[in-house]
């Protein structure tokens, strides 16, 4: 008979496809192998199951719901529901753990039994030069930390049945954010929390990654997941940590690092980060135009200034993208309004439209007192039935050392789009 496992890993997703494998193989690269994995699908639609398929792991074990939760938590307690283990711990579905994480968290609740949750370190990667990390779980075991910090799944594990079997509650009923509301239920029960002291997860934050869930990617992933295989990560998740204690972002308080209540607005705008909750299609007919909204781009673009300008100046993201939401067939000319600091210029760029790179011409137009006054333009191949996606492609350096809110790069402003060859 096989025993059970001492943990049970569970992995919430939706439509990740082939992205999800540097995860999955994370956790299964652990050193500590007496562990399942269950991947617990959001109602998916997409071909993440085959890809786990080709898997042959019998500790990973596939569900997908047959309703859609639009969050982590409905997953999460299926994952709670099917555990056969005494303690749960969670990995994001594009996050990586260091082949060391289980074994450290098992070691903390066998050396101090005391312990109700353990959290270990966790680096929030934004691979930017204005926010590159921030760190989280390195906390006392002394201090309230429930109240105090926050730390993101991904680092986190606690005994299931404590006083009852523990819940998730839904992000509609939650009065915070999911993950933040769970770490306080657990603190109500009594849990007595405890840190490994040591970083052995690393976080791409979905939320600060515009349209994140529409171009999904794992090149990232890979590569940390590959540096810390052959042990050759150390010096660049030290040199990390030392970056997010310069910058104020090392176990930042609750208050900065969640947002406090889990309103409508709140979520509205989490789903409009991640390219979860789009605007209608524009039919493209004979040719549209449209201006910038107030809408959250995340880290890619600051809020539209109000009209008559109505323009979006490029955020710390070296990479920030533009959603196009034009319904057609065929190529279309995109033609965007574009304003840079007249001092600097427009900063050297490439284009790309889903995912693709194509040619663009950025010509300036006008000077103005301090600015200059361009247009861009582009073709592409638009899509009946979603919209598309320009992307912009700035040297990763470029505003290394400005001050976060100061306006750099360029703006975006009015879009026009028409058929290539009109009837």
């Amino acid at each position: 008979m096989t025993p059970p496992p001492d943990i049970t890993v569970i992995m919430a997703t939706w439509n990740r496809g082939r992205h999800i494998l540097p995860s999955v193989r994370s956790v299964l690269a652990q050193t500590h192998g007496n562990f399942e994995l269950l991947v617990i699908g959001d109602a998916l639609t997409d071909d993440t199951a085959a890809h786990l398929d080709r898997i042959a792991d019998d500790r990973l074990r596939f569900f997908n719901l047959d309703t859609r939760y639009g969050s982590q938590f409905g997953p999460n307690n299926a994952g709670l529901d099917a555990a056969r283990a005494p303690i749960a711990a969670y990995c994001g579905h594009d996050d990586i753990w260091a082949p060391d994480h289980l074994s450290r968290l098992l070691a903390a609740y066998r050396d101090r039994p005391e312990l109700d949750a353990v959290a270990s370190g966790l680096i929030m990667r934004g691979d930017w030069a204005e926010f590159p990390a921030s760190v989280f779980g390195l906390f006392e075991d002394a201090i309230p930390f429930a109240h105090r910090h926050y730390t993101p799944p991904s680092a986190f594990s606690h005994r299931i049945d404590k006083g009852g079997r523990i819940r998730w509650r839904g992000r509609h009923e939650a009065l915070h954010p999911v993950d933040r509301d769970f770490v306080l239920q657990l603190a109500e029960r009594g849990y007595v929390f405890g840190s490994t002291r040591a970083v052995t997860v690393h976080k791409w934050a979905a939320g600060r990654r515009y349209l994140d869930y529409l171009r999904p990617r794992s090149d990232l992933q890979q590569a940390t997941l590959d540096a810390l295989l052959a042990g050759s990560a150390d010096a660049e998740t030290e040199r990390l940590i030392g970056i997010a204690r310069r910058n104020g972002h090392f176990m930042p308080s609750q208050e900065r690092a969640a947002e406090r209540l889990a309103d409508a607005a709140f979520l509205q705008r989490s789903d409009n980060r991640r390219g979860l909750d789009l605007p209608d299609l524009i039919p493209l007919g004979q040719g549209v135009e449209w201006s910038q909204d107030s809408g959250d781009r995340a880290m890619d673009w600051f809020p539209a200034s109000a009209p008559p300008d109505g323009l979006r100046w490029c955020g710390p993201s070296p990479e920030p993208h533009l959603l196009l939401p034009v319904a057609g067939e065929g190529a279309v000319r995109f033609e965007i309004e574009t304003v840079a600091i007249r001092k600097t210029g427009f900063p050297p760029l490439s284009v790309s439209f889903n995912d693709s790179p194509v040619p663009h011409d950025l010509t300036a137009r006008f000077h103005l007192a301090r600015f200059v006054v361009g247009r861009l333009t582009v073709t592409g191949r638009a899509r009946p039935d979603r919209p598309s996606i320009l992307g912009f492609h700035l040297p990763p350096d470029q505003f290394a050392g400005d001050p976060p809110h100061r306006l750099k790069g360029f703006a975006v402003g009015g879009v026009r789009a028409w058929p290539e060859e009109r009837p």
